[in-house]
């Protein structure tokens, strides 16, 4: 789903201009984490705020001893429990989207081959570096599942851990792990999810959900920034930055910049969603790879419409496509190896996309998909309406 018109040219060619004169290094300044300004109340303040204002997905209200036998079944079903997988993480071993494991030590080297490139700002950094795997944070979602289905509160300390460690590495702006926009747009909606998670666990203190809101306000700022450069690379590039921003603004309501960027990403998502392509059926393996996110990505933002409003929604016309599509992505076979979820929450193969049709189906019909392990992934983000909802 690349693009190609003429204006886009002209945005990634005016991108490239302001990363060799430094324009971009000028907008984006670097700074130490705890100079970031989050709000003129106090951090007591800030974070009471939050917790009672701010809207809380249906992660961060789910029942765990309810649900955690549903976990303990797709666990079964797929042959491998997420808690062991939670203690390799806890020791610096993790997963990459292959399926192997990469052991980055304790604490973890983030910028493992990239070290040369450490302290330089992020615009000064090869366009063309390969990000980090692990920097885009996707094994938070293990370690949610891991708490959920044991009760252990290890997990949750391991996310904070490891989460205060990359911050202390990797500083606003400097380095290699804030070149790439998808990085950050999949890092800022993993760490959201993985806080909304453990929202009110013992282990997230008012300091560390305060590092958080500054996490995300220079994420949220930082792809503000190059917000045309990612919609003229490509259709699925564009409206992930957009659900990021929308989700900082929505998520973190108390943050200075919260309202502007809300509405740039919502804005964008709507009317983006009016020129999808809802023909997925016989499509080619990528064509149907793009499908799958951009089912990943109107799903999260409905959720999050729902959690602020439950009578808030995506227009009509919108969710009409959104429904065709999961249909069409569901059907079988269904698996696409070259698939790399947004949200890993269930045991499934990475290329299997049966979760992400499961969960728009289940938001956006009241149907549920065929029973399997891809269920995980719908309770986690929508709540138990899938476990009593009608198969199709």
């Amino acid at each position: 789903m690349a693009l190609s018109r003429p204006s886009h040219l002209i945005t990634q060619a005016w991108f490239g201009f302001k990363r060799r004169v430094g324009i971009l290094q000028y907008q984006s300044p670097t700074a130490p984490w705890n100079s970031v300004e989050t709000a003129t109340a106090t951090e007591a303040e800030f974070v009471a705020k939050w917790k009672s204002k701010s809207p809380s997905l249906p992660i961060a209200l789910l029942n765990r001893t309810y649900i955690a036998p549903h976990l303990e079944q797709y666990a079964v079903a797929v042959g491998h429990s997420p808690e062991a997988e939670a203690k390799a993480i806890a020791g610096g071993r993790f997963r990459l989207g292959s399926g192997n494991f990469i052991n980055l030590g304790v604490p973890p080297e983030w910028n493992r081959d990239q070290e040369e490139f450490a302290s330089i700002h992020w615009s000064k950094v090869p366009a063309n570096i390969d990000t980090s795997e692990i920097s885009h944070f996707n094994w938070v979602y293990t370690l949610v599942r891991s708490w959920i289905l044991s009760g252990d509160d290890t997990p949750a300390e391991t996310f904070w851990s490891w989460f205060e460690n990359w911050l202390k590495v990797n500083p606003p702006n400097l380095g290699p792990q804030w070149v790439s926009d998808e990085a950050i747009a999949r890092r800022l909606l993993a760490i959201t999810f993985a806080v909304q998670a453990f929202r009110f666990h013992p282990a997230s203190t008012n300091q560390r959900l305060i590092q958080a809101a500054r996490f995300i306000a220079i994420s949220a700022e930082r792809l503000r920034l190059t917000f045309s450069h990612a919609q003229s690379r490509s259709v699925t590039s564009g409206l992930l930055s957009a659900l990021a921003l929308f989700t900082a603004g929505a998520l973190w309501t108390n943050l200075p910049a919260a309202d502007i960027w809300r509405s740039a990403g919502l804005e964008t998502l709507i009317s983006e969603g009016k020129k999808l392509n809802e023909h997925a059926r016989n499509a080619s393996s990528s064509e149907i790879s793009a499908a799958s996110h951009i089912l990943e990505i109107y799903t999260w933002a409905e959720i999050i419409l729902r959690s602020e409003n439950e009578r808030e929604s995506l227009p009509e016309s919108l969710q009409v496509k959104i429904r065709a599509l999961a249909v069409q992505v569901g059907s079988p076979p269904a698996v696409v190896a070259s698939f790399a979820p947004l949200f890993s929450l269930s045991g499934c193969a990475s290329g299997d996309v049966r979760p992400a049709a499961a969960t728009a189906l289940i938001l956006f019909t009241g149907v549920r998909y065929a029973p399997g392990p891809w269920d995980e992934s719908t309770l986690l983000l929508v709540g138990p309406m899938c476990t009593s909802a009608v198969v199709s």
